[in-house]
């Protein structure tokens, strides 16, 4: 982990402190998304612009938070190409 994302996330859990009063695990945070996706939506509700902005900072970091819904799409388009895929030649 780089240093600007540690002061990022230091910055982060002193002002989820100090504005909402909710007390982060920064371990919780980048390892369980859910709990992830949680926190990070308490924070971008924020009037707060700095802490807004290390919310999404730290949504970026850690891309597992962004969509819910990856692997189901994945799984889809990964059946989508296996259905249109020529299993009937010399080599297959």
């Amino acid at each position: 982990m780089d240093q600007a994302l540690l002061k990022t996330l230091a910055q982060f859990k002193i002002l989820m402190k100090r504005e909402k009063d909710v007390q982060v695990d920064l371990e919780k945070l980048m390892h369980d998304a859910t709990y992830g996706r949680k926190v990070l939506m308490i924070a971008e509700e924020s009037g707060n612009e700095l802490l807004v902005v290390a919310a999404l900072t730290i949504r970026d970091k850690f891309g597992h938070f962004a969509n819910v819904d990856t692997p189901a799409a994945e799984e889809k388009n990964g059946a989508d190409a296996a259905k249109g895929k020529y299993l009937h030649g010399a080599r297959s």
